[in-house]
């Protein structure tokens, strides 16, 4: 969605009991007006290992301070997430749940028409048994970790990193660069460079996405507002007031430059 209000419209339409699911959970509408976020507690966490890109946590840092100018208190907090490893066990318990039985139903054919990243996890995932085991354990850890060092200790949501960095090319092909730099460390070029994929796992925990403005190559840069299972006013209420900070403009009157680059395949685009 463009701005909150956009996205607290589409939440209120989306959630809740629907006589066609028997997931539905019930729910209170999300409030136009949530409450102030003064003296709410929000955690910081950026990676145990320091691999983050220099803009990417200065506009993290910056996020978080607009909170602290809007009454919340932010107190960094340290979670030991290997988030590389989340995305290892991520694949497989999808892989291990339907994907390959959904793969199943293709003619051999329909492969060679299948892009790189797809042939590439099928060589990976598609010819060994997957399980769900490792994924579940692995969930109930990170799980457990968050109610010990956030839930149980009075902090509303967590802030933390989107993306680790915004410099990797648009093309960049899985299948051929396996690895890539990030602040100096070698990370996997899949998903050792994304923070939404412990969200994915805990799939009970919301999580929202908003700008924090654009790294010095014009790409955005962006922060994830987490809150404990099934708490989506708590995460609402926290990105309700940073969007009434004004800290960042993007993509509500401020858009980023569409420029020709080169791929890595010397085509312009």
């Amino acid at each position: 969605a463009r701005t909150l209000e956009d996205l607290r419209l589409m939440q209120n339409v989306m959630q809740g009991p629907h006589p066609a699911s028997y997931t539905g959970m019930p729910c209170e509408p999300l409030p136009e007006h949530p409450e102030s976020v003064s003296g709410l507690r929000l955690a910081l966490t950026l990676p145990k290992d320091g691999v983050i890109c220099a803009d990417n946590e200065r506009q993290l840092r910056h996020a978080a301070a607009a909170l602290v100018d809007a009454g919340a208190i932010v107190e960094e907090v340290q979670l030991d997430w290997d988030v590389g490893r989340v995305g290892d066990v991520l694949i497989e318990a999808i892989f291990g749940l339907f994907f390959a039985e959904y793969l199943d139903a293709f003619p051999a054919q329909a492969f060679e028409r299948a892009t790189p990243y797809l042939r590439h996890l099928m060589r990976r995932y598609g010819d060994r048994r997957n399980s769900i085991m490792a994924a579940a354990t692995l969930a109930s850890q990170m799980h457990g970790e968050m109610v010990e060092k956030l839930w149980s200790r009075g902090f509303s949501a967590l802030l933390c990193p989107t993306l680790l960095c915004s410099d990797l090319p648009a093309d960049l092909d899985i299948a051929e660069v396996s690895h890539w730099t990030v602040a100096g460390r070698s990370v996997g070029s899949y998903l050792g460079w994304v923070w939404t994929t412990p969200f994915n796992l805990l799939s009970r925990t919301p999580a929202l996405a908003v700008p924090t403005g654009r790294a010095a190559n014009g790409v955005p840069t962006g922060m994830q507002i987490v809150g404990a299972p099934f708490q989506d006013a708590d995460v609402f209420r926290v990105g309700h007031h940073y969007a009434r900070t004004g800290f960042v403009r993007l993509f509500q009157d401020e858009f980023p430059d569409l420029a020709e680059f080169e791929t890595t395949t010397g085509v312009q685009a």
